[in-house]
């Protein structure tokens, strides 16, 4: 499931300070609610806005966590030996363990290696060449493959993959001399393979600018000079079970943030002030 921001408003009510006695109050309504509203914001990459202009979480690949992250394009890293050759009686495990494995989709890649007989937590792994990126070796599967806590690779007959020397002996590798049936840690450290989760991340951010409340339009005029009343926003959310939108706003009378400005705070109270940012956590 995915949450979204479908659009906000921002109301802010304006006195102008003028020489003219009686000056009447007016009010500024800025509203994001475009694409090209939400493409002037800063946002993280786990963060789209989608052709019905909402803005939303994105599935993307997530490698899990790997020690030893050193592989440099075109070339192993100098604290990488060359590949391990697996044989029928000499097996070779790595293991990931998965607090969350909820996943669309899951990806396994070695660098450098051999493609040869495999499987993940006993499901048969296909690895081929990876089109347009030299020799990186995948193979998929898909996400009900993986299980919560200990996932088990185990390389055999005609395999080959790289080892983290840096990281001996291995904490997550391990070594069969006997097709599996007995195990050591292998002590030349950590087989070198990356898993890719393909599901929606944890979060994501998005900011927007900074607006100027005496100019939102960001128009060629002479900024009027005003003071800031009050400002009222309202963000609209579609938030699935299981997820949630934080929203906050800051505000401040100078055209960039400084320590001056107040801090990121809900939107029930937001102090007066010339100049707003608002930003959105999606998670």
């Amino acid at each position: 499931m995915k949450n979204k921001i479908i659009a906000f408003s921002l109301l802010a009510f304006v006195p102008i300070l003028s020489p003219a006695k009686n000056a009447p109050n007016t009010s500024i309504e800025l509203t994001f609610s475009t694409a090209a509203d939400f493409d002037s914001c800063l946002r993280d990459k786990e963060i789209s806005v989608s052709k019905d202009k909402n803005v939303q979480l994105v599935k993307d690949e997530v490698i899990a966590e790997n020690p030893g992250n050193k592989l440099a394009p075109g070339k192993l890293h100098r604290g990488v030996t060359d590949p391990t050759k697996f044989t029928d009686n000499v097996f070779g495990k790595r293991v990931f363990t998965l607090d969350n494995p909820a996943a669309e989709k899951v990806s396994l890649y070695i660098f450098r290696g051999q493609p040869g007989t495999a499987t993940l937590n006993g499901h048969p792994l296909n690895f081929t060449n990876f089109n347009h990126h030299g020799s990186w070796f995948r193979a998929e599967l898909d996400g009900s493959a993986l299980r919560a806590g200990t996932n088990e690779i185990i390389f055999g007959a005609g395999t080959q993959c790289p080892v983290d020397r840096e990281t001996k002996p291995g904490l997550h590798s391990w070594i069969s001399k006997d097709a599996g049936k007995s195990w050591q840690p292998n002590e030349s450290g950590e087989f070198y393979v990356n898993i890719g989760l393909r599901r929606y991340p944890a979060k994501g951010q998005i900011t927007s600018p900074v607006i100027d409340l005496a100019n939102p339009k960001n128009a060629n005029v002479i900024t009027p000079l005003l003071t800031i009343q009050d400002i009222r926003v309202a963000p609209k959310f579609s938030t699935p079970e299981g997820t949630a939108v934080t929203f906050e706003v800051r505000t401040g009378e100078t055209p960039l943030p400084d320590k001056t400005w107040s801090v990121w705070s809900d939107t029930k109270t937001i102090p007066p002030a010339r100049y707003l940012q608002w930003k959105a956590t999606l998670g």
